[in-house]
């Protein structure tokens, strides 16, 4: 049964446009599918017609994508105050944003597979990609890692990253833990 939405005041449809975005989250949330997200779903969900959402978005891509831009400053934020919160050290720090990557991936798949499936998302993942850039310029800056470019390796360790999700979501089991594996995969790289 729809929902009864009260008409928001004059002046005050910015509120209608956050209201659908949390419908689509919930819809990614309560499915894991990004296909899900609706326009007419998501007008329900909210108690209004479908022409409603229109005068916030053109159309499902540009609700996607704006629900893609939203979804990367919170994966951005999840992974930032992980690394912001762990020992000064830039394992330690690497050890926790790739957690919290695996952590937000493995807590919201449909949020995941929107953001890595998205084919506009590229430019908006930009600062999410960048704290993994800097967290391998910490390691060079240190030492610990050999002659690379900070960017090579940090595409290195997304795509494991990627990899790691992907198969953990295809309900693969024989994997080792997120921090686990990334160790396996620094003491390869790591100079002795």
């Amino acid at each position: 049964m729809a929902r009864v939405r009260t008409r928001n005041a004059r002046g005050h449809g910015a509120q209608l446009r956050a209201d659908l975005l949390a419908a689509a989250n919930d819809v990614l949330d309560r499915t894991g599918d990004p296909a899900s997200v609706t326009i007419r779903g998501i007008a329900a969900a909210v108690g209004v017609a479908p022409n409603a959402v229109y005068l916030h978005f053109a159309d499902r891509a540009a609700l996607l994508d704006a629900l893609v831009a939203e979804r990367f400053a919170a994966f951005g934020a999840h992974i930032r105050a992980a690394m912001t919160d762990a020992p000064p050290d830039p394992v330690a720090r690497l050890r926790a944003g790739h957690a919290a990557y695996v952590d937000f991936a493995l807590t919201h798949p449909g949020h995941y597979r929107l953001l890595f499936g998205n084919p506009n998302a590229s430019g908006v993942g930009a600062a999410a990609f960048q704290l993994l850039v800097d967290g391998c310029q910490a390691l060079l800056d240190a030492g610990l890692i050999g002659d690379v470019a900070a960017t090579d390796l940090a595409s290195s360790i997304w795509a494991f990253e990627h990899g790691y999700v992907t198969l953990r979501l295809a309900g693969v089991g024989h994997l080792p833990g997120p921090v686990e594996a990334l160790d396996a995969l620094l003491a390869a790289m790591m100079r002795p």
